[in-house]
């Protein structure tokens, strides 16, 4: 039988190496665009938000919607014929700068 570790600190995370040859995520143009529209509209949209919970989305330059779920602003993206991998949905919230981006997975 294997016990887990008593103290978390003590169980080191295996470090796994991509395999050669796998292919680097690259960010389309427009995808790019929308996470810069985005963070220069941020500290705009931190004092006019109505809600303590909201998003945004927006696709190259432009914002979209603001809307109370993710869900609810991807479908009005993708239901104006945005492709994924062209806009962004974020919260309406200060951003870390050590946030790592990743395309959103919907």
């Amino acid at each position: 039988m294997i016990m887990p570790p008593t103290n978390l600190d003590e169980a080191p995370l295996p470090r796994m190496k991509a395999p050669s040859g796998t292919p680097r995520f690259e960010m389309k143009p427009e995808m790019a665009a929308s996470i810069a529209a985005f963070r220069a509209a941020l500290p705009g949209l931190l004092k006019t938000r109505s809600e303590p919970i909201q998003w945004v989305a927006f696709a190259s330059d432009k914002m979209i919607a603001i809307g109370r779920t993710k869900t609810e602003l991807a479908r009005i993206c993708l239901d104006h014929g945005l492709e994924r991998g062209t806009f962004v949905v974020r919260l309406i919230t200060p951003e870390s700068s050590d946030e790592l981006e990743l395309p959103n997975d919907l």
